[in-house]
């Protein structure tokens, strides 16, 4: 969806699951409004926290992540649940 499609009323629809995507591939993002399989509760639990550059950050954990992946089923989501299972 384009950038110019991300709107107030869309991103909050709770009915619908929107991906925006920022940028070109390969330095691309991809920003979930609302995931697949996974609740943002049940994330925030299983979060895990970092340090980048002095700057704590919040991080979705690798399950959650591969439960997320699988549920959009995309090729490409599907590549990255390969090769986040071989990381560990």
């Amino acid at each position: 969806m384009p950038t110019f499609a991300m709107t107030r009323e869309r991103c909050l629809d709770p009915e619908i699951s929107h991906v925006f995507s920022f940028g070109v591939a390969p330095s691309s993002i991809d920003i979930l409004t609302r995931p697949l399989g996974i609740t943002f509760e049940d994330c925030y639990k299983r979060r895990n926290w970092i340090e980048h550059d002095g700057l704590p950050l919040c991080l979705i954990s690798q399950d959650d992540l591969i439960v997320a992946k699988a549920a959009a089923g995309r090729k490409r989501d599907l590549d990255d649940i390969e090769r986040l299972k071989r990381a560990r």
